[in-house]
This record gives C-alpha cells, structure tokens and sequence, in this order.
C-alpha cells in the first residue's frame, strides 16, 4: 500500500463530548463522535481502565499522505484537550486505501488529571472550525508553546490545591515568557533597588557575617524580580484587553499564594478560599489562548457561584 490514504480512523481516549459532529474544514471531512455505552460502562470502572480504553472516534476524509492525516488528527485532539479540560489522546490509528487498512498502535502518554472544561459540548464543532486553520498554521514550535501551557492547565482539578496553584501559575510564567517582552523596573523601583544593594554593599564591610555564594543578596534580587514578573504578567492581560473583573482575577494574590508553596509546600489560607483565586487564573488563561486562536463563541464560566455560558467577547474589552 502507498503512503497516500483515503481516510483515517482515531480511537480517541478521554473524549465524551455528547454531541455528534460532521464538518469541513481545509478540504478535510472530518467526523467527531462519542460512544456513550462505552462512556456509561466507563464509570462504573477505575479511572486507571477508563484512561486505557477508547470512548471516541475521530474520522479524517481526504486523499492525502498518511502523515497529514496524523497531523491533522494529532491538531484536533490539541485543541480537543484545551476545550475540554483534560488530556485527549488516541493510540490507535486506522488507514483505509479503498477497501484495504493497515492499524498502528502507538502509545501516547496521559495524565490522570484534569482541568476545567471551557467549551461547551454543543459548540465544539464551531470552536474547531474557527479555531484548527489557525492552529495548523503555526509553527511547531508555536504549537509546543502553547501545549505546554494546556498541558499545565489540565492538572489543575484535582489533588493539594498547593499543587494545583503551583501548576496554574507555571502555565501563566510560560505564557508571559512565549508573549509578552522582557520589562524594566519603573522608575521609582529601579531607584529603591540601586539603593538597597548600596546598603548591602556597606553593609558588608562592617559586619563579620559571611554571605555564602551571595545566597543573602541573591533574596534580596529576588524580591525586584517578583514585582517585574507581576508586571509582566499584567502586561499580559493587557495586551490582550482580558477584563479581569469579569472573571474576578486577582494575579498578585494567585502569586502571592504560589511563593507560600515554593517557600513552605504550603498555603496559608484555607482550601476553599483559594479556589477563589485559583480558578479565575484558571479561566482566564484559557480566554487568552481561545482569543490568540481566533474563537468567537460561547465559553462556560461561573457567576456568583453559578455556572454561566456566555460568549467570550463578554470577557474582554
């Protein structure tokens, strides 16, 4: 059999969405759907089973190479697992010449994880129309950038919420460092900064204490690099005129939280009240990724402790 195919069969694991889908897309035909008896007979199993059994099938029709088709399919499950809050894989792959298949069994790694799912499962089909043209046209390396912020996102359901907090502010750094410049201290601090090192500096010849390896004013350093990382990550929402009152984001607090854990392992407010922050951090990470792809419809949401689905532009000025 040639390289070229008909069509291609992806046993996707992880995806429930409940509606079925049939759409065009680049002169691809592709169909989305979901076995709901395997999803039904899923719950009642360990979560360990569930993850290895296939609960979807994603269906690629164009005569085409194979890679394309795998590439194509490899972008659809990407952006499934932005959508719906958890990772999305396929190990199996199916191939059709005519009347003839050829299967390939490739192991993809999953995490047991989740995070919160973003897109309602009735427009999923208009999220991977507006958003898989722009998605296939980044570069590699665009599209790992991104991954990796996704792939962060979706560890944030479950588990100590120190740990959940840690990963949600990872995923924030990451995007800051993929789009948003290095920035000076203003003004005001920069002066403060060359002022507390002078005091260090004299400080230094008239004390016996010895500053190991610099570590004591490697702390103070630390202190002007954390205020430059808030600033950087306001800049990014900015930029991307993200309203954070909307979604009540409050990133100084969500930081503040994130040094209580790389300082201590611990938070020092209860559980509860975290989640108050943690998961607009959340939200609002994902909002800036389905505008970067060019989404337009309706997203899911919380207001005063009810869920909401609202378009997304409701969420940025």
């Amino acid at each position: 059999m040639s390289d070229i195919k008909d069509k291609g069969n992806f046993f996707l694991i992880g995806y429930t969405g409940e509606y079925p889908f049939d759409f065009i897309i680049d002169n691809y035909k592709i169909h989305l759907s979901s076995d709901k008896e395997k999803i039904d007979y899923l719950k009642i199993l360990s979560d360990k089973i569930g993850q290895a059994s296939p609960t979807g099938i994603l269906t690629i029709q164009k005569r085409t190479d194979q890679e394309n088709l795998l590439n194509k399919a490899q972008d659809i499950k990407n952006l499934l697992s932005l959508a719906l809050g958890k990772s999305i894989i396929f190990n199996r792959q199916e191939y059709w010449e005519n009347d003839k298949s050829i299967i390939i069994l490739r192991e993809m790694s999953k995490n047991n994880n989740e995070g919160k799912q973003i897109i309602p499962d009735h427009m999923i089909n208009k999220f991977l129309e507006e958003t898989l043209p722009n998605w296939s046209r980044l570069e590699k390396k665009n599209k790992d950038e991104i991954f990796v912020i996704i792939d962060y996102l979706n560890q944030t359901k479950n588990g100590f919420i120190a740990d959940r907090i840690l990963r949600t502010t990872q995923a924030w750094e990451c995007a800051c460092n993929n789009w948003t410049e290095e920035i000076q201290l203003d003004d005001e601090l920069e002066k403060f900064k060359k002022q507390i090192y002078l005091n260090y500096e004299n400080w230094k010849t008239e004390t016996t204490y010895i500053d190991i390896d610099g570590d004591l004013k490697n702390r103070l350093s630390s202190a002007f690099f954390q205020e430059k990382l808030i600033s950087r990550l306001n800049l990014l929402v900015e930029t991307h005129k993200l309203n954070k009152e909307n979604i009540d984001l409050n990133l100084r607090k969500l930081k503040s939280l994130r040094d209580q854990v790389v300082h201590s392992g611990r938070i020092t407010i209860p559980g509860k009240e975290a989640i108050k922050y943690l998961n607009p951090g959340i939200m609002g990470l994902q909002l800036i990724i389905l505008k970067r792809l060019g989404y337009k419809g309706l997203v899911n949401g919380v207001e005063n402790g009810w869920k909401t689905t609202k378009n997304i532009s409701y969420y940025f000025n």
